[in-house]
């Protein structure tokens, strides 16, 4: 025991101001941005669904998902609290910043501060906080990625480190693959670090490469294998979503197309409606032009005699060159992990693209190195603009999550309403007994001109949170959801196809117009479209 406090206490001791400074950043952030979704609850969609539950897990290839929920349910229960796992989704977060810092050696305060913040109000967060019933599972995948990559950073290399890092990637995979873009992003990043550092050489260089290439394809290996385990235990197949069930064919079939979405979408910098104005567009391509100058300083700048090879120097240029041009690749890289060229990327899948604001301040901490010039003119006037560009993104970022928290707020009261006025409509219907069983028509396409539209709120497009204020009324969980929040849940509901030869039905107007909802044979008839045969 005291060992462990030993080693614990030296380990915090090597933590510092830059990185205690994300640390509590993410915590300070974490209020400004999502503490309307902290003191509420928002339900809707899968969340309403899954109220009790962790969603998709083994048929998704979750495997650890599945084994974390079963753990989970029998120690304290699955349920979506806002509060609670938006606790246990920060503390993830922060301590991964808190790593993320460390690992990318960034110096300054206010850089801890800028990388805590952007990796807590990045509106990926937003989307995942949509589906809070699974948001600290997800969050505690982000964790077990970073410490995979911080154990070889921090601590000293052995066979023992190696394992560990193996494991904690086949783990965090086996919650949500596609977070795996988060420590390639990293070690891209260490790469770029390691090439530009003095007394780099090619051969060590190489080495470290080859490490990681060991990690990676160890834990895809590990993963794959587990995850084929479970699905013959369970006697299960992978689901047909997001192309799961396509066994990663993409590799083979359609690598080319994948990469060419990949960096299109990466330079179209509107990211699933993060960037929806012109001015958060214009900041990112302001930052990557920032990208761009920095790294120019990097590749021009003359390194001094230290009696290094001429091959060694030209690899370290031409590595940082290489790292650049796959940053994008990379950081977009859930269009080769998806697997298959039609699926559908939202949001909650590209938490990497956090990374388009990290690297332009490492490229800066890199360029302030003495031997590499120091603080010149030049990168004076581009860190003044990064550090403004930086902080007023971080303060829409949050505006932005705090828009879309509105939205939901709005979604869901308009929701119960119009369910409380159709539950009122069905029980107030002429010969309405509470045993009759209910049949509705044209669930899904329910429509009234009555209800109110907010265009402001529409545009908003973050996963989870798009759509117009209808989308709930018309959701696959609607039926839950005037269940939980009107109270109304009718013992028995006979399919549309039960009624179909009624011609009574066919004069019935649509509702909410009187003469929609009508007790028949027995059965209560609630039609809110018109049918086809």
């Amino acid at each position: 025991m005291k060992e462990l406090k030993s080693a614990a206490l030296q380990l915090y001791q090597k933590v510092n101001r830059p990185q205690k400074a994300a640390f509590l950043a993410v915590w300070m952030s974490s209020l400004l941005a999502h503490g309307f979704m902290y003191f509420n609850k928002f339900s809707y969609h899968d969340d309403m669904g899954e109220l009790f539950r962790l969603g998709g897990t083994f048929v998704y290839g979750r495997w650890f998902l599945g084994i974390l929920g079963k753990i989970w349910s029998e120690m304290i229960g699955n349920v979506s609290l806002p509060l609670w796992n938006g606790i246990l989704s920060t503390f993830f977060i922060a301590i991964s910043a808190l790593m993320v810092v460390r690992i990318l050696d960034i110096r300054g305060v206010i850089r801890g501060v800028f990388v805590g913040s952007l990796m807590m109000v990045f509106p990926a967060v937003v989307s995942t906080y949509a589906f809070m019933f699974t948001a600290p599972h997800y969050f505690f995948a982000l964790f077990l990625g970073v410490f995979a990559v911080w154990l070889q950073e921090v601590l000293a290399i052995d066979w023992k480190k190696i394992v560990v890092s193996i494991g904690c990637l086949t783990l965090s995979l086996g919650i949500y693959q596609a977070y795996l873009a988060v420590p390639m992003c990293l070690v891209l990043l260490v790469v770029l670090i390691r090439c530009n550092q003095e007394d780099g050489r090619k051969v060590d260089i190489l080495k470290f490469i080859a490490k990681y290439l060991l990690i990676l394809i160890a834990s895809l290996g590990i993963y794959f294998v587990i995850n084929l385990f479970f699905l013959k235990a369970l006697q299960m197949e992978m689901t047909t979503a997001q192309g799961l069930n396509s066994g990663y064919q993409l590799s083979i079939q359609g690598i080319g197309s994948a990469i060419q979405n990949t960096y299109a979408n990466f330079f179209a910098v509107e990211y699933d409606g993060i960037h929806a104005s012109m001015w958060m567009k214009l900041a990112v391509w302001v930052g990557l032009l920032c990208d761009i100058i920095l790294a120019g300083v990097l590749l021009l700048h003359r390194n001094p005699d230290t009696g290094q090879k001429k091959s060694d120097l030209v690899f370290k240029k031409t590595g940082i060159v290489a790292i650049l041009l796959l940053f994008p690749f990379v950081a977009n890289a859930i269009y080769v992990l998806a697997g298959h060229e039609d699926t559908y990327i939202h949001l909650i899948m590209r938490y990497s693209l956090v990374f388009i604001w990290i690297l332009p301040l490492v490229l800066l901490e890199q360029c302030e190195k003495p031997e590499q010039g120091g603080k010149t003119g030049l990168i004076s006037i581009v860190r003044f603009f990064l550090m403004i560009l930086i902080g007023v993104q971080i303060l829409l970022y949050i505006h932005l999550d705090n828009t879309a928290y509105l939205k939901a707020f709005f979604v869901q009261e308009q929701s119960t309403s119009y369910f409380n006025r159709l539950v009122t409509k069905i029980e107030t219907a002429p010969g309405y007994r509470d045993e009759y069983p209910v049949v509705y028509l044209g669930a899904r396409e329910k429509f009234s001109d009555s209800m109110t539209g907010m265009e402001e709120l529409e545009r908003m497009s973050l996963t989870g949170f798009n759509g117009d204020l209808l989308y709930q009324v018309n959701d696959y969980t609607w039926e839950t959801y005037m269940a939980y929040y009107c109270g109304y849940e009718p013992d028995e509901v006979l399919p549309p196809e039960s009624v179909a030869d009624w011609t009574e039905i066919e004069s019935m107007p649509c509702y909410p117009d009187e003469g929609s909802v009508v007790v028949m044979k027995e059965t209560v008839v609630v039609k809110f479209a018109e049918i086809t045969k």
